[in-house]
């Protein structure tokens, strides 16, 4: 037996197997009426066996690759479950600096905002999955070097108010007004760096 040629056969794209399944599988299903109306007969006479072997090795091979399939779909599934985990674990363990950065989209009133994307608290959001960056441009700013960003979509599904420190777990007008003395230390740099830049 060639093993080379056994090989490259293996190798050949799933979609492959799939229309020797289908095409072996009906010249076995098809009665022999039928065969002999489509002219067949002959050929399943010469070729039966090794037809009958191409559709078992479809089967086997689909076989597999479906079980690899899923296999790595149950990974896929459990490293997402994880990650998620990871996520909600850091939400609930968030310090006071990390609770003031993400009131600031509160406080802001935007989806988007502008932080220090080097300062040790914002780059730990984004390291943990909380935080991610959006576009591609930053500015140089007293604060640091200024990102635009956003609370990822897995996180914002999680981010309820109480694990923010607002009071009463609720955010409105009056908590808000109330986080305002709790900003962190940096925003004032980073308003008085716009205005100066951007006439905000």
């Amino acid at each position: 037996m060639n093993w080379q040629r056994l090989v490259v056969v293996l190798k050949a794209p799933v979609r492959y197997f799939v229309r020797c399944l289908a095409v072996t599988g009906v010249l076995l299903v098809l009665p022999d009426p039928w065969l002999a109306k489509l002219h067949l007969s002959g050929v399943m006479g010469e070729y039966g066996v090794y037809i009958g072997i191409a559709f078992v090795a479809s089967v086997c091979v689909l076989a597999v690759e479906g079980a690899q399939w899923l296999v790595e779909k149950v990974r896929e599934n459990r490293r997402e479950a994880k990650r998620l985990r990871r996520i909600l674990e850091a939400i609930e363990n968030l310090d006071e600096e990390e609770r003031a950065v993400l009131r600031e989209f509160s406080v802001q009133g935007r989806n988007c905002i502008s932080l220090p994307i080097t300062h040790p608290t914002v780059a730990n959001l984004v390291t943990k999955g909380i935080l991610e960056k959006v576009g591609p441009y930053s500015e140089k700013s007293v604060a640091g070097w200024l990102r635009s960003v956003r609370v990822t979509q897995d996180a914002g599904e999680m981010l309820l108010p109480m694990f923010l420190g607002f009071p009463e777990g609720v955010v409105n007008d009056k908590a808000i007004e109330q986080m305002r003395q709790f900003r962190p230390d940096f925003m004032r740099e980073v308003e008085d760096h716009h205005q100066v830049m951007h006439r905000l």
